[in-house]
C-alpha cells in the first residue's frame, strides 16, 4: 500500500512541479535557426515611444545552419511620415542590430506597424518581422509574439 504523502513529500512534488514548468518555459522562448536563410528576431515586438523623442531596441538576426557564414545587406523597414528608423550593426555580433526610431513632434498619436527585413546582399532569404510602433507613451513594453 501507499504511505500517506507528508509535508516533506509535497515540499519535493511542488519543487520538481515547479523546476519542470521553469525549464520547459525557457525551452520554449529560445528561438531555433531557420533551416533555410535567417530570420529577424527581437525580445519586444512593441516599442512605445512619445512624438518629439526616440527609442532604441536591439534586432537579432538568426542564421540557418547553411547560412551562418553567408553575407547579409543588412535590415532596413520603410516607416510612414513623422517615424524614421535606422539600423547600425553591433561591431562585434555581424547579427546583432540597434534600431532607432525617432518620432517628429505633431506625429499623429495612433498605433503603426513596420515590417523589419532584409536589404541587399541574400535579402530575399531573411524573413521579415512585424514591429509595433506605439506613439502613446514613452517605455518599451515586453511581449512574448
Amino acid at each position: 500500500m501507499h504511505e500517506p504523502l507528508t509535508s516533506k513529500s509535497m515540499k519535493k512534488i511542488l519543487y520538481l512541479t515547479c523546476l519542470v514548468a521553469f525549464i520547459g518555459t525557457n525551452m520554449i522562448q529560445a528561438q531555433e535557426p531557420p533551416r533555410d536563410g535567417a530570420i529577424v528576431t527581437m525580445k519586444q515586438t512593441t516599442i512605445t515611444v512619445s512624438p518629439g523623442s526616440e527609442k532604441e531596441a536591439e534586432v537579432l538576426l538568426i542564421r540557418s545552419k547553411k547560412y551562418k557564414k553567408a553575407r547579409f545587406g543588412g535590415l532596413t523597414a520603410r516607416a510612414p511620415e513623422g517615424i524614421s528608423i535606422h539600423f547600425t550593426q553591433d561591431a562585434q555580433n555581424k547579427d546583432l542590430y540597434r534600431m532607432l526610431v525617432k518620432v517628429a513632434t505633431g506625429t499623429p498619436v495612433k498605433p503603426y506597424t513596420v515590417v523589419v527585413r532584409g536589404q541587399g546582399n541574400n535579402a530575399h532569404k531573411i524573413k521579415g518581422l512585424a514591429v509595433s510602433i506605439d506613439l502613446g507613451g514613452d517605455q518599451i513594453v515586453e511581449t512574448n509574439d
